[in-house]
C-alpha cells in the first residue's frame, strides 16, 4: 500500500541526523520540525491515517492541548494516534528521568508527569477523541508501559477491513 511515513522532532539537529543516518535512503519518508505545544499549521489539520507517538505527549506544560494538536492532524472519521506513554510512578523514573527540564514541565493541574491509562483516557475525551483503548495484559511490566490509543471515530471496530495481501 502507498504511504508516507512523516518523521517529526522539535529539535532540527536531530531531525537532520535522523534524516542523515537512522532514515538514510528510505523512501518515502518525509522530515519536519514539528511542536507538538503549538497549534499545527493549517496545512496539516486532517492530513494523517495515524499519529505515533513514544513517551513525548506527557513532558509537555498541557496534556489536553497536546492532545487537541493531534487530533487536529487527524483525519477526522478515521484518524488514530497510538502513545507509548509509561503509567506507572516508579522511583527509578525520577531519579533518571527527574534530572531532566521536561520531566516537570507540566502546567495543566497533573500533579505527576506519567499518568495512569484512566487519566489519559479523561484527557483524550476532553480532547475530541470518540474512543480511546490501551493494552492491558496480566505482567507486572505491561502496567508501566502502556500503547494508548484514541480515535476520532466511536466505532473503530466497524471500519471495513482493509483488503490487502496478508505479510
Amino acid at each position: 500500500l502507498p504511504f508516507t511515513y512523516t518523521f517529526t522532532e522539535l529539535s532540527v539537529s536531530l531531525l537532520a541526523r535522523a534524516r542523515r543516518t537512522t532514515f538514510a535512503g528510505t523512501p518515502n519518508m518525509e522530515f519536519r520540525k514539528f511542536d507538538l505545544e503549538a497549534t499545527p499549521e493549517p496545512e496539516l489539520h486532517g492530513r494523517y491515517h495515524l499519529v505515533i507517538s513514544s513517551n513525548c505527549v506527557h513532558a509537555t506544560r498541557d496534556l489536553r492541548r497536546s492532545l487537541q494538536h493531534i487530533r487536529q492532524l487527524l483525519r477526522p472519521h478515521d484518524g488514530c494516534v497510538a502513545l507509548v506513554e509509561l503509567t506507572q510512578k516508579l522511583a527509578w523514573y525520577d531519579l533518571v528521568w527527574g534530572l531532566l527540564d521536561g520531566w516537570w514541565l507540566f502546567d495543566d493541574g497533573r500533579d505527576y508527569a506519567l499518568q495512569s491509562p484512566w487519566a489519559w483516557e479523561r484527557a483524550m475525551r476532553d480532547s475530541g477523541f470518540a474512543h480511546v483503548d490501551w493494552s492491558e495484559c496480566a505482567s507486572r511490566e505491561s502496567r508501566s508501559v502502556r500503547v494508548v490509543c484514541g480515535f476520532t471515530n466511536s466505532s473503530p471496530e466497524k471500519h471495513q477491513q482493509l483488503k490487502a495481501p496478508s505479510t
